[in-house]
């Protein structure tokens, strides 16, 4: 077993990949060294871990294979990191330093990485957590109800690849509820069986690790041929090695897909809103009072009367902007521009939570204090 416990945490990456795109001129950072039977997978990792100004903070971070890098867990506090029993694989080492540029306005901070170490480990216990080896995992789905309410609900069940306990999605219920989306059943086992008996759907199951936090999650799509008007779902693994159930499924709808486009083309196109920018006829009212001859009267009659005028308005089309893809790519460009740490950590919070907004899942109990210069 790895005596060594780390964790991936989604706030930390995101922030640090938030910062990556203003290390312009952040001074070099030493990369770490290795020592002891590596081959094994029992080694030591060192590294330069100062905290003097302006650097606020240092930490080691650590890449399986092909899979993302993570945060060692407790390595901000550290310059030595041992690590015992790690399992068979290719691992990575990097360091991340985290400067004050209160200099270079209006950049508030620099993130730096070092170059990478390489360790291979042959001669430690098997691996299954690889990312390329987690994404081989297959699944199965079928249709019932498990609750009786007259609505089909889905389970899913991983047929190959991995421990049934190895913080993947090994298998789970979900019930159906009456907007048709779906919500995570606590099922026991009795019903975990009843439900392994339903008959199977034919849906397009993928994976990808969507929130970074090194377990692969699924999407299942076509889900609306076999159950109506039923969205596609994007259904989340625990990482927990007690629960093989899922933790968080959300509907995958057009407006979702409208804003992770929007969100991937914010950032890799740039002013990506304007080519939805349309201009939009909006008609008004004008009250008004003056005198005009009255044929009936005949003579000057002073009165009131509204015009009709049109005026022309620049919007985004949705047919392809949402609300919370716009929130997103502005938010973006306030972060880029924030003129002091404050405006920094205001919109970085922002961010975070659009993100929890777009993906259906509330992080506000789980979003890091940005307030502190270490988050």
């Amino acid at each position: 077993m790895e005596i060594h416990k780390k964790s991936t945490s989604f706030p930390i990456f995101f922030v640090l990949l938030l910062a990556s795109m203003f290390s312009l001129n952040a001074v070099a950072v030493s990369p770490a060294t290795v020592s002891g039977n590596q081959a094994s997978g029992d080694y030591v990792v060192n590294y330069n871990y100062g905290t003097s100004y302006p650097i606020l903070a240092t930490w080691l971070e650590e890449r399986l294979d092909s899979g993302p890098w993570t945060v060692v867990t407790d390595s901000a506090q550290m310059g030595t990191i041992s690590f015992s029993g790690k399992v068979n694989g290719t691992y990575q080492y990097r360091v991340g330093q985290l400067e004050d540029s209160y200099y270079n306005y209006p950049i508030p901070f620099f993130v730096s990485w070092s170059s990478a170490v390489t360790v291979v480990v042959t001669g430690g216990e098997p691996s299954d957590m690889a990312y390329s080896t987690q994404s081989t995992y297959s699944y199965e789905a079928r249709k019932g109800d498990i609750n009786a309410d007259g609505l089909q609900d889905l389970y899913i069940k991983r047929t190959s690849g991995g421990a049934s306990n190895n913080g993947v999605i090994f298998e789970t219920i979900l019930t159906q509820q009456a907007d048709n989306t779906f919500s995570v059943f606590s099922a026991n086992a009795s019903q975990k069986a009843t439900a392994a008996s339903w008959a199977t759907i034919n849906v397009d199951i993928k994976s990808a690790d969507l929130n970074i936090d090194g377990f692969v999650d699924l999407v299942i799509k076509d889900l609306s041929t076999h159950i109506p008007n039923a969205a596609n779902q994007l259904i989340f693994s625990s990482g927990s090695s007690s629960n093989g159930q899922a933790s968080v499924a959300t509907s995958l709808g057009s407006q979702m897909t409208k804003t992770m486009t929007n969100i991937s083309g914010s950032f890799s196109v740039p002013n990506y809103f304007d080519q939805f920018m349309i201009q939009i006829p909006v008609p008004y009212h004008v009250l008004v009072c003056d005198y005009y001859y009255d044929y009936f009267y005949e003579g000057l009659v002073y009165g009131c009367w509204y015009e009709l005028y049109t005026t022309t308005v620049t919007a985004y089309d949705g047919n392809f902007v949402s609300q919370e893809g716009l929130n997103f790519g502005f938010a973006w460009t306030d972060l880029a521009q924030a003129a002091t740490d404050a405006e920094f950590r205001t919109t970085a919070e922002f961010l975070y939570d659009v993100v929890g907004t777009v993906l259906g899942i509330d992080f506000g109990k789980d979003r890091p204090d940005f307030n502190d210069q270490n988050a």
